[in-house]
Formats: structure tokens, C-alpha cells, sequence
């Protein structure tokens, strides 16, 4: 499912990242303020739709708009990746959203037209010093700039008030009893040092020369790895709402209005500054949301065109470039990998299109070569290299469980015999349960360095991290001082109950989304929206 491809994305967690995520947790609902006049993309159609009932695309851009403003503002590069990862956080927000708001309103919870109009009146975004600014311009707001109906917004936030209302009923009934605390201390606290003997693959690699059979048979058994790509260049132009700036004049009467309209924009405590000195703001402000819109309209009558030089015929003033022959997985100077991608899937000389960012795309593919098999003797070497690696790889795995076994039969403490067996022992120092000082890649490492005894030191088994092969071996225990847990029992109960109330969530959202039909807009998620 494509929604799932974001929880397999964990090196995009950098601290914009984190500031995204806790952005869009479905428990911290509440209104996103600050988005510009005339929120991007157009209001028809669905964004997602969740057991029938669907999310309108406006409110999916002025979440996803937001995310990205403050991601800006926080000095963050937004990358193709990243603006694609927003894109998949954004709808999987509000699938969660709905999701739950729909089995809050199955459990008999509801949210009356009082408790609404209470909480949009009291809502900080809708107020000026204090006070709701008023059903017009509450309404003017919403519309223009929201890009929605108050009858769109007013359902999402309806639905905001029953999640907050399921949350806080599931949260009641979390709990957490001081045995469970004071077990959860004491693993927790908890650390071990071990012993630990290293294979290395590159250790192993002298020696290792493949046969000219070896060779062979690595090609006929590969030949998936073996071929050249697909390849295919475009001619492409970029369109922004700033291509439009010519033709956003913005009259003095329209300043005027603006600025007698919002004066509080313009204040400076509590007083309207001269509108001399905010003339040119105004200006600056309706021309962009004027480009915007016209950018907007634009995009809607041209997505019906079929050429480039249709697009050309009206906007002479785009440059056209050529990009040089590029593959699927490969770099094309400055051409985003979500172009690339939608160019492989295009047919040569038929326009597409793709926004990205503050951009439109449009190119059109002008030249297709098709993949090919490569010969055995261009790829001779590759496979050499290949064949070394694996022997290699082959060998120290078998070194370490040769050793292990002799360690194991001698019944004899692991460094004695390691530094009999002519091995070179090392020591990890003390970890925790949360730590992983040798980066191995078995899930199960902690849970059996943790496991073991004086009695049994050594696990009978070889641990891998990347191609270095590890065994290990019990060398002393730190159990957890159970004297300072009056002191950070306080501290670990918030933290534990706060951790069981996500997983309520977590485990609710699960069974949900398993029961629902839940259908994304393609166009959001393979185009970057």
C-alpha cells in the first residue's frame, strides 16, 4: 500500500523531519494557522477517500502548504525527496484523522453545533487581540485564505473535536502500577559488557581467485544485474506563479481597500502604521496572491493542451532546455527525480506535467533507447570483484563459527582461550538495553546478550553487522540501582504513560486501517502533488 512506504523512510528523519512528524500526529490535532492568502492548488475533488467519505483536496493542500512553510522557516532545504515524503505524511494525517473520527461517531460520541462555534470563536487564528474577529471576515478567511468552503472547513474541524474526544476518553484508561514501573526501571538501567572477537570480509579477500566456470556461471545466473537500462531525455520548461507577475497589476483602489479591510496587519503595538509607509507591502502581497491565482487558473485551462508549443504559443517568454539521455535510477543535472520517473512512464512526444514545489513541470519525452543485455567481457571485472567478495564473505562467516565452536568445546573463559586460539579480544564497555555498541543487525542481539549468565556466557551463534562477524561472550553485569527509583519514578510514569497512550492509538489506527477501504488521489503521491 502506498501510504505504508513512509514508515520505511527512517533516514529522512532529520530534525525538520521530527518538527513534520510532530506537525502531523493525528493526537495533536488543533487548527494550522498561517497559511497564505490563496492556498495552492485547486479546491475541487478528493485528496483521499476513507470508507467512502472523502477528503477534500483544499484541505489536504493547506496542511501539506503549511508543513512546507514551516519547514522554510526553520532554514530546512526542501529536497524532491523530502517534499515527496510531506506529501505521503500529509495524507496519511488525514487518513488517520478520518479513521478515527469515524469510530469516535461509531461509539456514540458527538460534537453539537454549540460545542463547534464555542471552540472556532476561542480559537487564537480567529481572533485579534482576544476576540473573535466576526462571522464576515471569519468567513472572508475561509474562502479566500483557505481556498475553501466554510462548509468543508467547519466538517474538518467538527471532525478535530471527536478525535480530541476519542483521545481523551482512551486516555483515561491508560494506566501504569508501580511493580510495572519499578520492573521497567530495573531493565531499563540495566548494562553489560561483553567480550567480542571480529571476522572481517576484508581480511579475507587475498587469495580469493574465481575460476573462469565461476565467472561464467555468475553471468548466466545474473543476468538481471547485467543490462544496460532504458534510457530517455526530455525538453522540458518550468512555469511559478512569478511568470505571471506581469500580468497581476494591482490597482491603487485595491491597496486601498486591503489595507482599510486588515488594518490590524499593519500595526505596530496596537497602532495602524501611515499607509505610506505599508503602500508597497500591499502591493508586493496582492501581486503574489494575484500571480497565484492566475497561475492557478492557468494550470487548469492548459492541463487540457497537448503539446509544448501550445504551452510555448502562450507563454513565449518560457525557456526551453534539453536534458541528455538519462536512466530511471540516475542523475540528470537538474531534472528532480519525480520528472524522471513520470518520463518512464510517459509515450515519446506526449505532454506531461508534474508540480513540484513552487513549480510546473511540462516536457515531453524526445528520445527512447530501449535497455540491452551487456556482454560477458564488458562486465568481466564486475563479476570478478563480485565473486571475491562473496568468497570472502563466505570465509570469515565460517572462520567465526569455526572459532566459536572451539571456544564453546573448551568450557574455558572466552579472552584465555580467544588470546590461546591466537584471536584478539575486545571488550564492548557497558551498554544499555537502548545502545548497540558492535551495530548488529539481528534483531534478536539485545534481547540474547541481555539473556545470559555467569553459568552460560556464550551464545552459540555469529552475529553479522555489515560484513564483519561477531561472537560475544558475557564479561560483567551492572544491574539497575534500585535506590534512585523514588527519584525517577515520577518522571518514568509520565513517560511510560505517555508511551501507552501513543500505543493505544497505534494499535487502534492498525485495526482500523486492516477494516476500511482507504483510496488515495495517485496524482498527490506518484507526482508529488
Amino acid at each position: 500500500m502506498a501510504l505504508d512506504i513512509i514508515k520505511n523512510r527512517q533516514g529522512l528523519l532529520t530534525k525538520a523531519l521530527l518538527l513534520l512528524l510532530a506537525l502531523t500526529f493525528v493526537i495533536g490535532f488543533g487548527y494550522v494557522g498561517g497559511i497564505s492568502i490563496g492556498g495552492r492548488g485547486p479546491s475541487g475533488g478528493a485528496a483521499v477517500e476513507v470508507n467512502g467519505d472523502k477528503v477534500s483536496l483544499a484541505e489536504f493542500y493547506n496542511l501539506r502548504d503549511s508543513m512546507l512553510d514551516r519547514l522554510r522557516r526553520s532554514d530546512q532545504q526542501i529536497s524532491d525527496e523530502l517534499f515527496e515524503y510531506v506529501n505521503f505524511s500529509v495524507i496519511d494525517s488525514l487518513v488517520n484523522k478520518k479513521l478515527l473520527a469515524q469510530k469516535a461517531e461509531e461509539l456514540g460520541i458527538r460534537v453539537s453545533q454549540e460545542e463547534l462555534s464555542d471552540a472556532i470563536r476561542n480559537d487564537p487564528g480567529f481572533q485579534v487581540d482576544g476576540a473573535f474577529v466576526g462571522f464576515e471576515r471569519y468567513q472572508d478567511f475561509i474562502s479566500r485564505g483557505l481556498n475553501r468552503t466554510v462548509k468543508d472547513f467547519e466538517d474538518s474541524y467538527r471532525e478535530d473535536l471527536l478525535v480530541a474526544k476519542l483521545v481523551s476518553v482512551l486516555d483515561s484508561s491508560v494506566t501504569a502500577s508501580d511493580e510495572e514501573l519499578l520492573s521497567i526501571y530495573r531493565t531499563r538501567e540495566e548494562k553489560i559488557d561483553l567480550h567480542y572477537v571480529s571476522f572481517a570480509t576484508r581480511d579475507y579477500l587475498e587469495g580469493q581467485k574465481p575460476s573462469e566456470e565461476e565467472i561464467a556461471r555468475y553471468y548466466r545466473g545474473n543476468t538481471d544485474l547485467f543490462w544496460e537500462p532504458e534510457k530517455r531525455a526530455v525538453r522540458y520548461v518550468k512555469l511559478a506563479p512569478g511568470d505571471f507577475t506581469e500580468d497581476a497589476a494591482v490597482s491603487d483602489e485595491e491597496i486601498e481597500a486591503y489595507y482599510t479591510t486588515y488594518p490590524e496587519e499593519f500595526a505596530s503595538e496596537g497602532t495602524p502604521k501611515p499607509f505610506d509607509d505599508v503602500e508597497e507591502e500591499i502591493k508586493k502581497q496582492l501581486v503574489e496572491g494575484k500571480s497565484k491565482l492566475l497561475y492557478d487558473r492557468f494550470l487548469e485551462e492548459f492541463l487540457r493542451k497537448r503539446s509544448l508549443s501550445d504551452l510555448l504559443s502562450e507563454k513565449s517568454s518560457l525557456e526551453v532546455r534539453e536534458t541528455a539521455e538519462f536512466t530511471l535510477g540516475g542523475v540528470s543535472g537538474d531534472v528532480p527525480g519525480a520528472i524522471r520517473r513520470e518520463a518512464f512512464s510517459v509515450k515519446k512526444n506526449r505532454l506531461a506535467s508534474v508540480v513540484l514545489q513552487d513549480f510546473t513541470w511540462f516536457f515531453e519525452v524526445t528520445g527512447v533507447q530501449s535497455s540491452k543485455r551487456s556482454g560477458i567481457e564488458s562486465v568481466r571485472g564486475e563479476i570478478i570483484e563480485a565473486l571475491k567478495r562473496e568468497k570472502a564473505v563466505e570465509r570469515a562467516r565460517e572462520s567465526a563459527g569455526e572459532n566459536l565452536a572451539k571456544i564453546t568445546a573448551s568450557g574455558k573463559g572466552f579472552a584465555a582461550i580467544a588470546k590461546s586460539m591466537g584471536l584478539s579480544a575486545q571488550r564492548t564497555g557497558f551498554f544499555s538495553r537502548s545502545e548497540d555498541p558492535l551495530d548488529v543487525e539481528s534483531g534478536d542481539f539485545i534481547s540474547d546478550v541481555f539473556g545470559l549468565r555467569s553459568n552460560r556466557p556464550t551464545p552459540n551463534r555469529v552475529y553479522k553487522s555489515g560484513e564483519t562477524f561477531y561472537i560475544v561472550s558475557l564479561a560483567k553485569t551492572k544491574p539497575a540501582d534500585s535506590g534512585y527509583f523514588g527519584v525517577e519514578k515520577d518522571s518514568l510514569k509520565r513517560q511510560e504513560i505517555s508511551l501507552r497512550k501513543v500505543l493505544v492509538i497505534e494499535r487502534l489506527l492498525e485495526n482500523l486501517r486492516e477494516s476500511s477501504k482507504i483510496s488515495p488521489n495517485k496524482n498527490l503521491l506518484s507526482q508529488g502533488g
